[in-house]
């Protein structure tokens, strides 16, 4: 990160000190960052990518006729579609095994469909590469099959695979993304902690993180408030909103 903090930075107020000292001192020891100044943290900045990989400005996502089924079992997700506009928060409701879950994970290209298609704006999903297309989808699932051995900082940079290459180590936008999305999901404070001392509720919230520090053009979230209270469920889907409406 800069040594010069730009003028989109500000010093944070002294009642948050200790909190920014935290942060400071976990983001400035990063291997991504250089350095931070004494006394100094990272405000909330645009969610945007680096120079290195532009998010897709994605207007129209559809799945069109989906069919999916698990191998030897009937169709979990039978004749799907839906259309989702740029801005639009669109909800998935319905019982428990219904197929919200398949749904979503076929709509990220994590599932290959049976029949139909997913698109966005005309492209098929499934031929879209790997970082392209995290730079088009980003799936928050309801919970991690397996907990890495990470810290919180490390897990949610690996939000911005979809803009870095092999060879390019992350660059002050990614940290500021990075640090805009712990500030968004308000797990900033987490920062230096490992996935596996988390409670659940917590580790939902950097899930969010994460999704968020992907900059991509369409967010698909999987039941985000199962695991949370009530004020952070609050706080999740004013969040939604906001990022929905901001386009």
């Amino acid at each position: 990160c800069p040594a010069a903090l730009p003028p989109r930075w500000a010093s944070v107020p002294r009642r948050d000190r200790a909190r920014a000292a935290v942060f400071a001192r976990w983001i400035s020891s990063a291997a991504w960052c250089d350095h931070v100044p004494p006394g100094w943290a990272l405000l909330p900045v645009p969610l945007g990518p680096s120079s290195q990989g532009a998010a897709r400005v994605v207007k129209q996502l559809k799945c069109e006729g989906v069919t999916y089924s698990y191998p030897g079992g009937a169709p979990v997700v039978d004749g799907a579609s839906l259309t989702v506009e740029r801005g639009e928060l669109l909800c998935i409701i319905g019982p428990n095994g219904a197929g919200k879950s398949t749904l979503l994970k076929s709509m990220a290209g994590l599932l290959s469909v049976d029949e139909g298609a997913i698109t966005v704006d005309g492209l098929a999903v499934s031929s879209l590469g790997p970082r392209e297309r995290a730079r088009t989808l980003a799936l928050v699932p309801q919970f991690l099959d397996a907990i890495p051995p990470l810290s919180v900082g490390n897990f949610v940079m690996g939000g911005r695979y979809g803009h870095l290459d092999s060879w390019r180590r992350a660059d002050a936008a990614d940290c500021e993304a990075v640090t805009g999305a712990l500030l968004a999901a308000h797990v900033t404070e987490l920062g230096e902690r490992l996935l596996g001392e988390l409670s659940g509720g917590q580790r939902q919230r950097v899930l969010i993180a994460r999704a968020l520090a992907q900059a991509a053009g369409y967010l698909l979230v999987e039941e985000p408030t199962s695991s949370l209270d009530p004020e952070h469920q609050l706080g999740v889907f004013s969040l939604l909103r906001e990022l929905a409406e901001s386009g």
